[in-house]
């Protein structure tokens, strides 16, 4: 399986799907379609792995500068108040390094949401399993359609 996806899906089998040397068999005589899918598969990997590391990148580097800026608000406001004579001075450079610290943590919050919901949905392209198709109904008269096991007991019966 690759990516969520069975990597044989498709691949055309002139003998029972289940008796591995019949697959290995049409593998050899013909890997033309086998090439095709295996190459269309790693491109998607590829692209898929470029848009992850791409949001990861963004996000880090993002929470770096973050911590950059946190840094040297703390610096500022620890220096300003430690010279203050005035108490009232003191507060707002506290104040402000506190608005801006929670201004932070709200734009860590926002960013890692909005990176974390792209990084799902390129996962999500390749991860979703393949549809099941419900078993054909069977119609015993116009308009009336009953399950298959329905239609079978009925002819038994």
């Amino acid at each position: 399986m690759l990516l969520g996806k069975p990597f044989l899906t498709g691949v055309s089998m002139t003998a029972d799907a289940n008796d591995p040397t019949a697959i290995i068999r049409n593998l050899v005589t013909d890997p033309t379609e086998l090439r095709a899918r295996a190459e269309k598969q790693v491109e998607t990997m590829l692209s898929v792995q470029q848009k992850v590391l791409s949001e990861l990148e963004s996000l880090l580097l993002g929470w770096f500068d973050r911590r950059h800026t946190g840094a040297e608000a703390i610096a500022d406001a620890t220096q300003t108040i430690f010279r203050s004579t005035d108490v009232a001075e003191a507060v707002r450079a506290y104040n402000h390094f506190l608005v801006g610290a929670t201004n932070r943590m709200m734009t860590e919050a926002l960013e890692a949401q909005a990176h974390g919901a792209r990084i799902a949905k390129a996962l999500a392209s390749v991860l979703q399993p393949p549809a099941i198709e419900p078993p054909e109904a069977t119609t015993s008269s116009p308009g009336t359609v009953q399950p298959p096991a329905a239609a079978d007991e009925r002819r038994a019966a």
